[in-house]
């Protein structure tokens, strides 16, 4: 739908923003749409609140120079957000049943009763990720040219240019295996003898290969 086709531009358009090519961007985008759909968020907040999360964990490991880089982070601020406080905490962050409760009434988000739904929860422990990691903001471009930075966009890149060039052997690889297919299909209908006179006048350098010496002699 749109929201997925939204998510694919994103992706094959960040790798110098977060140092992932473009099959990791979007694979972790659709980790986290499919946990926040999972938690009750509909479709189109799951859809660009995962692009939000990969950006900032990019810059988060920059900041911070976590080993593994945004793919690290982004581990992290799923397990917080499903209400695993210590792994977040680790990068600053605090996520104790109080701050989530206050963080959800600050943002009107309890019910006609005042209690706060898991959903409620799932959108302030969001928010609060978001606050409390914004000295980081933009820090992977900001220090692009460093060289842990460097380091990931160079490691991205490699892996974008195996993605395109994926691309483009893909069909030519495809129409290969086709015609061996169809060729070697028309071998085996042959009879034995069929296929010995196919090889002979069709692949000689076959056939001595594959009898034995002495056979060949005869």
């Amino acid at each position: 739908g749109r929201a997925a086709t939204s998510v694919q531009k994103w992706a094959d358009n960040v790798l110098t923003s977060t140092g992932l090519a473009s099959d990791q961007a979007l694979e972790a985008a659709n980790n986290f749409g499919n946990l926040f759909t999972a938690l009750g968020l509909t479709e189109d907040a799951a859809s660009k609140l995962g692009p939000v999360l990969i950006q900032r964990a990019a810059d988060v490991a920059s900041l911070l120079n976590v080993q593994g880089g945004a793919a690290e982070v982004i581990q992290r601020f799923n397990s917080g957000i499903v209400g695993e406080a210590e792994p977040v905490r680790r990068l600053g962050v605090t996520l104790n049943e109080l701050s989530v409760k206050t963080k959800a009434y600050e943002l009107h988000l309890q019910d006609a009763n005042g209690e706060v739904s898991e959903q409620a929860k799932v959108q302030a422990r969001v928010a609060l990720i978001l606050e409390q990691t914004s000295k980081a903001a933009g820090n992977y471009l900001l220090t692009s040219d460093g060289l842990a930075n460097s380091q990931r966009t160079l490691s991205g890149t490699m892996r974008q240019v195996q993605i395109e060039v994926g691309k483009l052997a893909g069909p030519v690889f495809g129409a290969l295996v086709s015609g061996a297919t169809s060729t070697l299909g028309a071998f085996l209908d042959l009879d034995p003898a069929g296929r010995a006179q196919d090889l002979a006048t069709s692949h000689p350098d076959l056939l001595a290969v594959a009898l034995p010496a002495d056979a060949a002699l005869l």
